[in-house]
């Protein structure tokens, strides 16, 4: 599992300034070893950063940050349907319906 905690991640592109997980990669070899470590982890924060990407209708948003360099993965808006159909995936696996309709009402918007 992976070690995370939330910071102000100030976007220069947006001028603006988002509290976004820095998550701590030691030990995962790759981007997917993190990915698999702790899927709901990662799912929650392209949930909550769609979110903000949608209802501030942003370009790009950032999603998180890796702990000891200066790289934050963020998602372009044309992929904000791909990526909200990747979280209704994972989270209907849960039977996270609650989230799973946020999720849908979020593609409505777009």
């Amino acid at each position: 599992m992976s070690k995370v905690k939330y910071i102000q991640h100030y976007d220069e592109e947006l001028k603006k300034t988002f509290e976004i997980p820095e998550y701590d990669f030691e030990g995962l070899d790759t981007f997917e070893d993190f990915v698999k470590a702790d899927p709901a982890l990662f799912n929650a924060a392209v949930l909550s950063a769609v979110f903000n990407g949608v209802t501030m209708d942003l370009p790009t948003v950032p999603v998180f940050v890796i702990k000891g360099t200066d790289k934050c993965f963020s998602i372009i808006k044309e992929d904000y349907a791909e990526k909200l159909d990747i979280c209704l995936t994972f989270f209907e696996g849960l039977e996270e319906y609650e989230i799973c309709k946020t999720l849908i009402e979020l593609k409505d918007k777009l």
